[in-house]
């Protein structure tokens, strides 16, 4: 099936960063607007380098025209900025992009996301980006549906083959309903195969995330499944090299719409997702659930957080964050960041929020080289200069207790 290429200028900007750095120059609060007034920038993946510096992948709008357009940004370990590059689709042909995922390769780097047909023919196709370490534009593809008559085709998340290839994992479908979708693709990213999980199909399912197991053997998926406004369950599959479903794990409850976005293997061999859940109030909660040997649920803990986006990760003395955003209890009620810790069998030990006036959210996180927990998001600074009805790439940076501060001792990411 015919593959569309694109080749396009990407142009880089050398800036000195002149935000604000919050705290100790180690740890750090700040964020990054490079268009001023109305422009809108997100941070959604974060990638350390082995030099300590981070490269963010993420997305701008600078309102001329009103499209989306996928960026990266370096920075280096204390927060300041290094460079930019903006990553341009064809403006005859498409729309804007979006971007979920971000892989380190060889070469660099691959994002995958979506980008918005212009011809009228379908709604969206999947579509990546390749750059080198320096954030340089190697190429830009745009894969063809599974179905011509697929009208919404979005890539969520993507991970090597042994033969240095790619899956790639998203939805398809039309207006009306949607699959989780998997596909893939050669290492020059021609479509080998793909498949939809047709079982699962309704208004809103999709696979979120992807990745090989850690024996080697297979790969393991997490996907929103049967989903509805008002119902859905979360499905846990482990999937063969061909596409095929060799284990599923549904978890939910009857008449529930829960929602899931980010999952890891953890030390034990087992799983952690993150979980939100639509209250009978319209409003949604959520946390995270561990699941045991058998892929039973061992434990679950989802009444601490309103948004997931940020995800789950394992900290060394198996103790779990998890990252996202929550509503402040005064006015004027907006998002703040927030990072919770939880005990290896699922306590609630602490929570923090950060943020500035305006909404604020968390979109990835990692745990880097030095044990620091570092965050990039989305930052609505109503308070802060140069931006009005805008967005700031948010970018974090706290010690292992989720602080901003040198600790008094000595202690490792517990």
């Amino acid at each position: 099936r015919t593959i569309i290429f694109l080749y396009t200028l990407s142009f880089l900007l050398l800036l000195n960063n002149n935000n604000c750095v919050l705290a100790q120059t180690k740890y750090f609060e700040t964020s990054f607007n490079w268009y001023p007034t109305t422009a809108n920038q997100n941070g959604v993946k974060i990638q350390e380098y082995s030099n300590g510096q981070y490269m963010i992948g993420g997305l701008v709008n600078n309102y001329m025209p009103f499209f989306w357009n996928n960026c990266s940004l370096i920075v280096d370990k204390e927060g300041q900025l290094i460079s930019i590059n903006e990553y341009q689709a064809d403006t005859t042909l498409f729309e804007g992009t979006g971007l979920y995922d971000m892989l380190p390769t060889e070469y660099g780097y691959i994002m995958a996301g979506f980008v918005n047909d212009a011809t009228g023919m379908v709604n969206s196709l999947c579509y990546l980006v390749r750059i080198d370490t320096m954030g340089l534009l190697i190429d830009q593809t745009v894969l063809a549906p599974p179905n011509l008559n697929n009208y919404t085709n979005i890539g969520y998340s993507i991970c090597r083959t042994p033969d240095g290839g790619y899956l790639l994992g998203g939805s398809s479908g039309t207006q009306s309903w949607s699959s989780p979708y998997l596909c893939k693709l050669g290492s020059d990213l021609n479509i080998e195969w793909d498949t939809l999980y047709e079982q699962y199909t309704n208004e809103y399912s999709k696979m979120l995330q992807i990745k090989p197991s850690r024996d080697g053997t297979a790969y393991w998926a997490i996907a929103n499944i049967n989903t509805t406004d008002d119902e859905g369950d979360i499905g846990l599959l482990k999937i063969d090299d061909i596409g095929t479903i060799a284990e599923e794990h549904v978890y939910g409850q009857p008449d529930k719409k829960e929602l899931t976005w980010k999952f890891i293997e953890t030390m034990d061999n087992n799983f952690a997702f993150v979980v939100t859940r639509l209250t009978n109030q319209g409003s949604y909660m959520g946390g995270m659930v561990k699941t045991n040997n058998l892929n039973n649920i061992a434990w679950s803990n989802l009444n601490v957080i309103r948004t997931i986006d940020g995800g789950v990760l394992q900290l060394r003395d198996s103790t779990f964050i998890i990252s996202g955003s929550s509503f402040k209890d005064y006015p004027p009620n907006d998002l703040d960041t927030q990072i919770s810790k939880f005990s290896h069998d699922g306590q609630l030990l602490w929570t923090r929020h950060y943020g500035n006036e305006g909404n604020d959210y968390v979109y990835d996180m990692i745990l880097d080289s030095e044990g620091s927990l570092v965050f990039c998001g989305r930052d609505e600074a109503i308070n802060q200069p140069n931006v009005i009805n805008g967005a700031n790439l948010y970018l974090l940076k706290t010690n292992c207790m989720g602080l901003l501060t040198e600790p008094e001792a000595a202690f490792s990411a517990t």
